[in-house]
């Protein structure tokens, strides 16, 4: 019987453990999905096919072209959603579940400890207590989920909002004025907006406010020449993303120094993207930053041939 007393405490202990560390896993404060997201981003792949652009280029008339361009924007955007809400599920988990289920155990602990009379029992609860407390402390000294998370969600937000209102906005017009692939462009920009990168990129350099004014000065320029040269824009697209990582950071080395040639608001767009340089570095990037790039450049002959010589030239690497 005196066996079984010592028992029940250490049971407790232990009952309690895995129901506030274990169990609270799962709160992080939104509500089920009605549908699970990689089922619903499993459907959304149809609007991200490869041939995508290449479809939409064979679409005869302003009327079919708008109505394809309206429906594989707003599948992408649909997708970049239910993204964007997995991740901030992902970081209200990780930012609020800790500290939670640490603060109900580490008091549950220390009421058991208080109340049972075995000394070896207390001693465990303490311990177990002061564990939890210690864990929870560098939890706490993680300034980023403590501090910083709720000013970078409300900066993802903004952003979001404000990407989100540029392709409305592009929407409402003709084809010719805003055709996919600078929706495209735009629709890139809205990821980013939903990143910690982007956030923080943007609270520190406002590279928001930057980019979006570089988007107005370069929409300023567009004319028809623009419009009827998506073609060949397309294809030298379509000719990056073939490149592979390593040839797609040769050809970031190569048009860098034809940066500088270019209109302010094409730079000021690129370094708004990739302020840090990183397609300098890094060949995902590179492939993701000159894509954009190339859909927003100049398309004069001179322009144009610098990219295809380039390309030429990095995908012998």
């Amino acid at each position: 019987m005196t066996r079984d007393k010592k028992l029940e405490p250490r049971q407790l202990l232990l009952s309690i453990c895995m129901l506030f560390l274990g169990g609270c896993a799962s709160i992080d404060g939104f509500p089920d999905p009605v549908i699970k997201p990689s089922d619903d981003l499993a459907q959304a792949q149809q609007y991200f096919s490869p041939g995508v652009l290449a479809e939409y280029v064979k679409q005869s008339g302003e009327a079919a072209r708008r109505a394809y361009r309206d429906q594989i924007v707003y599948g992408r955007l649909h997708a970049y959603d239910i993204q964007y809400q997995v991740f901030l599920r992902a970081l209200s988990r990780e930012s609020g579940g800790t500290g939670m289920a640490g603060d109900l155990a580490s008091l549950a602990l220390n009421g058991l400890g208080a109340t049972v009379g075995d000394a070896a029992t207390k001693a465990a609860l303490s311990a177990a207590s002061a564990g939890v407390i210690g864990a929870q402390g560098a939890v706490s000294k993680d300034l980023f989920y403590q501090k910083t998370l709720p000013a970078v969600v409300a900066q993802m937000e903004a952003q979001r909002t404000q990407v989100r209102a540029i392709v409305e906005k592009g929407l409402s017009t003709a084809d010719a004025d805003y055709s996919l692939p600078q929706a495209i462009v735009d629709l890139d920009l809205y990821q980013i907006a939903g990143s910690l990168p982007g956030a923080l990129n943007g609270i520190v350099q406002d590279a928001g406010t930057k980019t979006a004014t570089a988007e107005a000065d370069i929409r300023l320029s567009r004319d028809k020449t623009f419009a009827t040269s998506l073609p060949e824009a397309v294809a030298i697209g379509n000719q990056i993303a073939a490149l592979t990582d390593t040839q797609a950071l040769a050809l970031a080395k190569a048009m860098d120094p034809f940066l500088k040639t270019r209109p302010q608001g094409v730079q000021d767009f690129v370094n708004g993207i990739d302020p840090t340089g990183k397609r300098l570095k890094d060949g995902a990037t590179a492939k993701t930053v000159l894509r954009q790039w190339s859909i927003l450049d100049q398309r004069d002959s001179a322009s144009q041939k610098q990219w295809t010589d380039a390309i030429a030239t990095a995908g012998k690497n």
